[in-house]
């Protein structure tokens, strides 16, 4: 009951300073299992972290993003959305969100990998091949990359080419005190700001 009191107030004091709404970020490290859903990244160069989730809701900006995905469960959604995180005047605030649709593709061939990530390699005729395996930070962030797992017990492994496509983003801009503002969507059509 506390708790809530504490975070209406803070809410009513985010509200009050021309800061977005609270996005939940800070309240979600603080979680024991936070390190299965948060990916170290750099973004333009500058260090952030991104989170993985189904999907998003609501009618303002910056977006509330929802059913929040571990690097296992993101690799059997049909869907994908990554949300940036970066700090902003003592604040984790979401400065992208970008979302993809997913396209899985069987191989033929059954493999003699174990199961887990790999890179994709092309062949001389421009077929697909397992490369390397992929460690969970290149899994998170790869666009193209092959799932290898075991379906039945002692079955072959079963290779699955697994591609994202970017649909659009919305891209948020913060002064030095994280107080928004500018908001932009991104699509293939351009970037245009958001009033």
């Amino acid at each position: 009951m506390l708790r809530s009191f504490f975070s209406l107030i803070r809410n009513l004091g985010a509200m009050l300073s021309g800061r977005p709404s609270p996005q939940r970020w800070k309240e979600d490290r603080m979680r024991d299992d936070l390190d299965d859903f948060r990916i170290p990244w750099r973004l333009e160069g500058e260090p952030c972290e991104v989170y993985l989730f189904q999907r998003w809701g609501g009618y303002s900006h910056p977006v509330l993003p929802g059913g929040p995905l571990t690097l296992e469960a993101s690799l059997h959604s049909s869907s994908l959305c990554r949300a940036y995180v970066r700090e902003f005047g003592g604040e984790p605030l979401m400065v992208c969100f970008a979302c993809y649709a997913a396209h899985n593709r069987e191989l033929d061939t059954g493999t003699e990998l174990a199961p887990g990530c790999y890179a994709v390699e092309e062949a001389g005729d421009g077929s697909p091949h397992l490369g390397v395996p992929l460690d969970r930070i290149a899994a998170a962030m790869s666009g193209r990359l092959f799932v290898v797992e075991q379906r039945q017990p002692g079955g072959p492994p079963t290779a699955v080419l697994r591609e994202l496509k970017w649909a659009y983003s919305f891209e948020y801009e913060y002064d030095a005190n994280g107080v928004l503002q500018a908001t932009f969507g991104v699509s293939e059509d351009g970037r245009r700001e958001i009033p």
